[in-house]
């Protein structure tokens, strides 16, 4: 009788676990969701044109990798650099 009631025990106590598993899985997709959305209509508001985050993602990979280069002392390619006039936009 007892072996009958832990093994009813640890079956409820798993299935009470995955439950709470999914449930904070989910809140943490819907947090996610929500403050994507909030980002994109500040952005919007702000009349900045929101970025895709694998841009930013890509652009910090890239830094980096230059700086990793730059430590090995592997020659770094710099573009020319213009000198240009500023001017004011109407």
């Amino acid at each position: 009788m007892t072996q009958w009631l832990y093994r009813l025990g640890a079956r409820v106590l798993r299935l009470v676990l995955i439950l709470g598993g999914l449930v904070f899985a989910l809140s943490v997709l819907v947090a996610g969701l929500i403050l994507a959305a909030l980002l994109t209509v500040v952005s919007l508001l702000r009349g900045r044109r929101p970025t895709a985050s694998w841009q930013a993602v890509r652009r910090a990979r890239s830094r980096a990798a230059s700086h990793v280069s730059a430590s090995r002392g592997a020659p770094r390619h710099s573009g020319e650099v213009v000198d240009i006039e500023a001017r004011e936009l109407p």
